[in-house]
C-alpha cells in the first residue's frame, strides 16, 4: 500500500507541475498578445498596429518623394531651355 500512495504522491506532484507550467505558458503567452496586438490600456495600439502605422507613412513618403523627383527633372528642363533662351537673345544681340 505504501508503493501505491509513494506512486500516486508522484503522480499527483507530477501533475501540479504541468498545472504550473502551463499556467506559466498561458501567461508568457497573454504578454506576446499583449505586445503584439496590444490592450485596451494602451489603445490597442500592438507592435502589429505600429508597424502598419510606419509602413503607411513610408509608403506616403516614397510618394511625396517620386513626386518631388517629377518636378526637380521638369524644373531642370525648364531651366536649360530658359537658359539656351536667353543665350541666344545675348547671341543675337551682340551679332547684331
Amino acid at each position: 500500500m505504501s508503493i501505491e500512495s509513494e506512486r500516486l504522491d508522484r503522480m499527483e506532484q507530477h501533475l501540479k507541475l504541468l498545472k504550473k507550467s502551463a499556467e506559466d505558458q498561458n501567461k508568457t503567452l497573454d504578454s506576446i498578445e499583449s505586445a503584439l496586438v496590444g490592450t485596451i490600456y494602451n489603445g490597442n495600439k500592438g507592435i502589429t498596429h505600429i508597424l502598419h502605422d510606419v509602413d503607411f507613412r513610408l509608403e506616403k513618403l516614397e510618394n511625396d518623394y517620386n513626386i518631388t523627383k517629377d518636378n526637380m527633372n521638369q524644373l531642370k528642363w525648364f531651366a536649360r531651355g530658359l537658359g539656351g533662351v536667353i543665350f541666344a537673345i545675348v547671341l543675337w544681340s551682340v551679332t547684331k
